[in-house]
């Protein structure tokens, strides 16, 4: 079973295994065959490349691809690679997933990547809190990064830095993004990393964020010339609300989104509407229903599809980053046209109450007082706001401000759970499945009919989120071409064996004794039923 808290001094604590492993040098733990050109470590094959190959890739992926899609690419192909090593750490330390959070530690020491320093590891999943810091001394990847691109004084771990998130998130369930904050590329003494859950970063974790679902380059230029067809002016870039990657691609349309089933249909219609206007949107509905994705489709097919999006870190915001979002970062005199484009605000409960009043008036009046007292300013500023909390219980408590939230409510979109979306469920599981099919070069899996059976009667908590993680966790564990039950995740097909009560199946009782490692007490937890009815199932069905 996943963990549930893990305290600083239990991660500072070695396993037994990994103290064996960090203790020995490198030459038990590698083979090498030169008649048959062969260099393994610990029983997997691999080759030696030296730095200054690496370097050189680096700065052929930068040249070809643009700084943007290389460092896209180096993390996703880390965060696979984590997810990847994460599976393989249960099985040498026997599903102890306390232990495998520790193994890059020791594992990227014996592969010559880096000497890895612990720093603090506090995790409690009742509470929402993840904070992983760690330093790395040597790292090979921020030399290689040093000599393609010296003096950039940018952080260059990129594959690292996927690598400790996909990890992470496969050991925890949960997705969780690494950043490097301090980088040897650039002549600090080490390379300082943070692991966060995704929902607690800000807008500094947005590229890691779209790094995992970037499209490719033939639909990014598609894209591009749909948005261009629509445009009622040519393309130039905006004087404001620019974002340190330059101008962003168009995102996903809005005929682009699953939305066959009842439910969104007055979901789609009303968004359809957002789009012929500037008027601020209010987004409602439970975490993972996909309300950026919505809001980015609204942005792109509107108005100000050739202008910045921009994800603000609603709990972070205090009048002084509202004045940097609201302005661009531009003083008057070197302001040229008033700002303009779309800000939107995850959860608009957790804007300080004193700053939703600012950004009220930016709202109604299309002016901005900045607070260094430069006069009113004009801007030309979108809004769109989300929460997965009721509003109107928002403005009772005094967490959202009434004249704010009738402003916003001009036009409010209620997104429904995927649970009341049925029909969509296997369209989009499609869909996830085509990413996956590239991501993890695997273009023949399909699903099987009990594999499809089981993600229509799963409840879903996680929503968008969990059916998309769902299915990328069965493309890279399923052996077979065609994916089965034992390929889902235990909580997947226990939520199903809930919401559609039938007897207990073989698969059902498999998956969750396997999410538990072999406590029936816990898995009948999950299940739903008491451990009698469960022990009574496994003896119908001969089970030991």
């Amino acid at each position: 079973m996943k963990p549930t808290k893990v305290a600083p001094e239990d991660f500072a604590r070695l396993s037994d295994v990994l103290r064996d492993y960090a203790n020995q040098d490198r030459a038990p733990c590698t083979k090498s065959c030169l008649k048959e050109g062969r260099l393994s470590l610990m029983g997997n094959r691999g080759i030696f490349t030296d730095l200054e190959s690496l370097a050189v890739e680096r700065r052929q992926l930068i040249a070809i691809l643009g700084l943007r899609r290389a460092r896209a690419l180096c993390y996703r192909t880390g965060f696979e690679q984590g997810r990847r090593d994460a599976a393989r750490h249960l099985g040498l330390l026997g599903r102890e997933h306390k232990a495998a959070l520790q193994c890059p530690y020791v594992f990227g020491q014996l592969q010559g990547l880096f000497v890895a320093e612990h720093v603090q590891f506090d995790f409690d999943r009742a509470a929402g809190r993840l904070h992983h810091e760690f330093i790395l001394h040597a790292s090979a990847e921020a030399l290689a990064h040093g000599m393609a691109r010296p003096g950039s004084g940018e952080c260059g771990c990129w594959t690292t830095a996927g690598y400790f998130g996909g990890h992470t998130s496969e050991l925890l369930g949960l997705r969780v993004i690494a950043l490097e904050t301090e980088c040897k590329a650039h002549q600090t003494p080490v390379c300082r990393f943070v692991c966060k859950l995704a929902s607690k970063w800000g807008p500094e974790a947005k590229w890691p964020t779209a790094a995992l679902h970037m499209e490719s380059i033939d639909q990014e230029v598609a894209r591009r010339e749909r948005a261009s067809a629509t445009a009622s002016r040519p393309y130039e870039l905006p004087p404001a609300l620019s974002v340190a990657d330059g101008d962003p691609p168009p995102g996903p349309m809005l005929d682009d989104l699953v939305a066959e089933c009842e439910p969104m249909h007055s979901v789609m219609r009303k968004a359809a509407f957002a789009t012929r206007s500037d008027v601020p949107v209010l987004l409602v509905g439970e975490p993972g229903t996909g309300k950026e994705t919505l809001a980015e489709a609204i942005h792109y097919a509107g108005q100000r599809g050739e202008e910045p999006f921009v994800a603000v870190d609603s709990a972070g915001l205090s009048r002084d980053l509202l004045n940097q979002e609201l302005l661009g970062g531009l003083s008057a005199e070197t302001r040229a046209e008033p700002p303009a484009g779309t800000l939107y605000f995850p959860e608009i409960s957790e804007v300080d109450v004193n700053v939703q009043s600012d950004l009220l008036q930016a709202i109604r009046e299309h002016k901005y007082c900045p607070p260094e007292g430069q006069g009113e300013i004009e801007i030309h500023v979108r809004v769109i706001a989300a929460t997965h909390q009721d509003p109107l219980a928002l403005v009772a408590s005094g967490a959202l401000n009434e004249n704010l939230y009738q402003t916003l409510a001009a036009c409010r979109i209620d997104i429904p759970p995927l649970r009341n979306r049925s029909t969509d469920i296997l369209r989009m599981a499609e869909s996830f499945l085509h990413d996956a099919r590239e991501r993890f070069s695997r273009p023949g899996v399909v699903m099987s009919e009990q594999f499809k059976r089981a993600l229509l009667e799963c409840q879903w908590p996680g929503n968008i989120s969990q059916l998309r993680d769902a299915v990328e966790h069965a493309v890279l564990m399923g052996g077979a071409e065609t994916l089965g039950l034992e390929t889902l995740p235990g909580d997947v097909l226990a939520a199903g064996w809930r919401r559609a009560p039938r007897e207990l199946t073989r698969e059902v009782v498999q998956a969750a004794l396997r999410e538990t490692k072999g406590n029936r007490s816990l898995a009948a937890q999950l299940l739903g039923v008491g451990r009698t009815t469960l022990w009574r199932a496994m003896k119908r069905m001969e089970m030991p």
